[in-house]
């Protein structure tokens, strides 16, 4: 029933990588029948957490958040610990990737003001990219409330790494200093998709946790966004997974991004709510490296067929992962192309669009 909408199963052509192969051997470890040993571990980690499979499950089973739990378990037993650079990098320097996230965003946000109503959270991916999706949040958050934005200045990161790769102990750590990082908020602009749940959780009670593109949607509906000089040729939109199934933020960008290309959207074969990842969720970039960058490739061919010019995306970990592998390509933020399409901001570096 769902086994075809799994992309690692699709990858790696693996009988147990499918939903229910998955899920049969978490069930074999429950019931002690089967070990919870370093290879069965491995199993659990054959998962995005696109929630793909939850779209179509007659049962309404939430594998990732079943698999989650079992990679914690693993974790703590220490019968597996997988990308252990991630947890050290994160205590060491508050991001996985590589750099000081804090030189990073005082170059991509110069201009912070501590009384601002939104606080932007750029999140590691984010900080880690080109940096015109992060330029074009904090615009928008200037064009929303006077003073613009203000920011974090130890935590750069939501933690979703740390969740997804089952270093539990270590993500209830980071989840304090988040608690702590935020207080006070009462608005804030998240642009890692996945970090959504795990801000609003971290966040004071009550407050607005949202992704750029709802606050993009919102604008354009006030009148303060009109796209009035589009890009040339015709798009297409890849649905990030949580923004499409979680936030249901696909009718949304659709509408944002309608007048921003002169021959306007196409569409991916699996799009919305049925979207495919891009292969950078669930720490499988760490654990299956193979599988992640066949899982790209596939959702890069199936951009091909489309016949548009330029892909867009509202994901900073997508926008990094689709630059990497089409150097050179038209690849862009959405909320970037809105804004450039509006004449509120100036092209940025790395998109691909000729200048």
């Amino acid at each position: 029933m769902c086994r075809f909408a799994c992309p690692v199963a699709e990858a790696t052509k693996n009988e147990r990588h499918t939903p229910w192969g998955k899920q049969a051997a978490l069930y074999e470890v429950r019931r002690a029948r089967q070990a919870l040993d370093r290879e069965t571990a491995r199993t659990f980690h054959a998962c995005l957490g696109c929630h793909g499979s939850v779209s179509f499950c007659l049962h309404g089973i939430d594998v990732p958040a079943e698999l989650f739990r079992a990679r914690a378990e693993a974790v703590s037993s220490g019968v597996y610990r997988p990308a252990p650079w991630v947890p050290a990098r994160l205590a060491a320097s508050g991001t996985p990737f590589p750099g000081s996230p804090r030189e990073r965003q005082a170059e991509l946000l110069p201009h912070p003001d501590p009384g601002a109503a939104w606080l932007l959270f750029p999140g590691c991916a984010g900080l880690a990219g080109e940096g015109d999706d992060v330029r074009a949040a904090a615009r928008l958050a200037t064009l929303s409330r006077p003073g613009g934005y203000r920011t974090t200045e130890r935590v750069f990161c939501g933690g979703y790494p740390l969740a997804a790769l089952g270093y539990a102990s270590a993500f209830e750590e980071h989840r304090a200093r988040l608690s702590a990082a935020l207080a006070g908020a009462d608005r804030i602009l998240s642009l890692c998709p996945a970090c959504l749940p795990i801000l609003r959780a971290a966040a004071p009670t009550g407050a607005l946790v949202i992704h750029p593109l709802t606050l993009a949607a919102r604008l354009m509906e006030e009148g303060k966004i009109n796209p009035s000089k589009p890009f040339p040729g015709r798009a297409a939109y890849h649905d990030p997974c949580h923004l499409a199934r979680d936030e249901r933020l696909g009718p949304p960008a659709r509408r944002v991004l309608a007048g921003v290309f002169e021959r306007g959207l196409a569409e991916f074969l699996w799009n919305g709510v049925e979207t495919r990842c891009a292969g950078g969720g669930g720490g499988l970039p760490a654990t299956y490296p193979r599988a992640s960058w066949r899982i790209l490739e596939a959702r890069l061919e199936e951009f091909d067929r489309t016949g548009a010019e330029a892909l867009v995306t509202s994901c900073s970990n997508c926008l990094r992962r689709f630059r990497r592998a089409r150097p050179g390509g038209i690849v862009l933020d959405a909320m970037d192309a809105l804004l450039r399409a509006a004449e509120i901001l100036e092209p940025g570096p790395g998109d691909g669009v000729p200048r």
